[in-house]
């Protein structure tokens, strides 16, 4: 059931590499400083055999990852501390950047799978932890297939990472960014916002979530805007004026590094609650709008000034609901890791920077996930003569021998498909909680977390800005979605003096009357019309009446067409 063998001839695969590494501008493969970091370092001294996986990072680019190769380094600590597992060898990493970009992604797969001329020993890598972000974690997972490597991840998040037919080795230890668009839903519905302006950039990552949440607007009669960006291009896409000037509340689906040039032209046009509200994803790095690196021409106060009372909106955070001091399957608690993890950060030569929501947790279970499917195909191997005898088969070798997991090479679809299989069946609970795989591939949950920005008061006594979680956002089982308060929090406590930001739509007031009460009005009036009208006859036929005359007849006339008028 997890045979994921492709019909095709190397001659296919060959030419599909070449067209990667040449027809795709600027994809240039270089065999200088291949590696930032081998993890641990290969030791000679040790007697067992060395395992490697490749392990690609973002350093730079949109996103910024590199914490998470801090829960990785964890990982290896435990494992191979671990007599149990893969015994008689040590696991290892060998670390390319992908720069949260397309073609240097594919850059560094290539760095990592093709061979050193200049190196004889380059090891062959077993599978892929990748690639930092979903920009870069797309192609390189659609690929990773052709090589037979099993690709896992412990931060992207794309839609597009759904399609099992594309990327056929996938696995993700994060839900689906598009299934964050329940929480934006949830959140204006919740407050009666009847129109926002949708600022997108142009990215997978984005626009499938912003059509998920369009359609879902629709369905409740809230219009929208759109103004879309192009990565390269940054804000100034959006053009002298980047917000809808008809809109109060601005959805924000872009990398923190834009929504930080966002904040500074909400400062400069005096954007802020309770006038205006921004919606701004939950998992940017911590403090992110403190980071400068951009020059914008605002200062980090400037920034946080616009924050204040605004909304961020992320997945379900395994690792904050796991009871850290329950034991795991991994040797350490959530406690452990998270004192572990300080201690590979900001080590030289990486100066890995800790990610907020602690990302590293998520990559220390995928790292773990690996090992395990590891541990399981080896003893597979070593129990099962015939699966062994394939394995060398594919690799078109004729030998009696037990095949051992540092045999393999890229042409083996039997390892691949046996990784593939454990991967599938994964189900242990590891730092973030259980973890285990749906049918395509996906750590699933269906909680949506709403966070605000307040002003909150340390242990020291220092006031300073941060993220409260207030609500989440629930499936119904009917296609809703239910926005509950958590313990503590209200409409009253989310917004000082019942201030919710006003949409800008004009409040208009319709009336209704019942359709009974319609037409019994409507037989009264005519009655009266007809009455007032028998009256004007009668006055206008008896007028020389000395009677008549005496109640002034034309002032009759006066009040008959009155009250026929009223």
């Amino acid at each position: 059931g997890y045979n994921l063998s492709i019909a095709r001839s190397r001659d296919m695969e060959t030419a599909l590499v070449f067209l990667l590494l040449f027809a795709i501008p600027g994809c240039c493969y270089s065999q200088s400083n291949r590696f930032l970091q081998t993890y641990p370092p290969y030791d000679d001294a040790d007697p067992r055999t060395p395992l490697t996986f490749a392990l690609l990072q973002s350093f730079g680019g949109d996103f910024n990852s590199s914490g998470a190769v801090a829960g990785v380094q964890v990982a290896l600590d435990v494992i191979n501390n671990d007599t149990t597992l893969l015994p008689g060898y040590t696991l290892h990493y060998t670390l390319t950047d992908s720069q949260c970009n397309r073609t240097v992604g594919l850059n560094a797969f290539f760095q990592q799978v093709l061979p050193d001329p200049a190196d004889p020993d380059d090891p062959v890598k077993l599978s892929v932890i990748g690639a930092g972000c979903s920009i870069a974690t797309e192609p390189t997972a659609e690929i990773a297939n052709f090589y037979n490597l099993v690709y896992i991840t412990c931060l992207a998040t794309s839609t597009e990472l759904v399609d099992r037919v594309r990327f056929r080795s996938y696995f993700q230890l994060l839900p689906t960014e598009a299934d964050i668009a329940p929480s934006h839903f949830g959140v204006i519905r919740q407050y009666g916002w009847r129109h926002v302006a949708l600022i997108v950039q142009n990215e997978n990552l984005f626009t499938v979530t912003v059509e998920r949440l369009k359609a879902q607007l629709q369905s409740i009669g809230v219009t929208y805007s759109q103004r879309i960006f192009e990565s390269s291009e940054s804000i100034a896409g959006l053009g002298p004026e980047p917000f809808d000037p008809e809109a109060r509340i601005f959805v924000v689906a872009s990398f923190e590094n834009h929504a930080r040039a966002l904040l500074c032209e909400a400062f400069a046009r005096g954007l802020r609650y309770p006038r205006y509200m921004f919606l701004t994803y939950g998992w940017y790095s911590n403090q992110w709008w403190e980071i400068d690196a951009e020059n914008l021409g605002c200062s980090s106060d400037d920034r946080a000034s616009v924050l204040p009372r605004t909304l961020s909106l992320l997945h379900f955070d395994f690792l904050q609901h796991f009871d850290l001091e329950a034991p795991t399957d991994t040797g350490i608690t959530g406690l452990e890791f998270l004192d572990r993890e300080q201690g590979h950060l900001g080590v030289p030569p990486l100066y890995l920077e800790q990610l907020q929501p602690p990302v590293a947790s998520y990559c220390y279970d995928a790292t773990w996930s690996l090992a395990r499917a590891l541990n399981l195909t080896m003893q597979d191997l070593e129990s099962n003569n015939t699966l062994s005898r394939l394995a060398w088969e594919t690799q078109r070798i004729d030998t009696t021998e037990t095949f051992r997991l540092e045999n393999f090479t890229y042409s083996n679809d039997v390892i691949m498909n046996t990784i593939f299989g454990h991967m599938a069946d994964t189900n242990f609970t590891g730092v973030t909680g259980g973890v285990e795989f749906s049918d395509i591939g996906i750590r699933e949950v269906n909680t949506l977390r709403v966070m605000q920005f307040r002003d909150v008061t340390d242990g020291n006594g220092t006031q300073r800005l941060d993220w409260v979680e207030i609500a989440h956002v629930i499936p119904d089982g009917d296609g809703g979605f239910n926005f509950q308060y958590l313990p503590g929090e209200s409409d009253a406590t989310t917004w000082p003096n019942d201030l919710v930001p006003y949409d800008g739509v004009p409040n208009e007031e319709v009336v209704t009357v019942e359709v009974g009460l319609v037409v019994v009005f409507y037989i009264l009036a005519t009655v009266g019309i007809l009455f007032a009208l028998i009256c004007i006859i009668f006055n206008a036929v008896y007028r020389k009446r000395k009677l008549i005359r005496l109640s002034s007849p034309k002032l009759n006339y006066l009040i008959g067409i009155g009250a026929m008028i009223l």
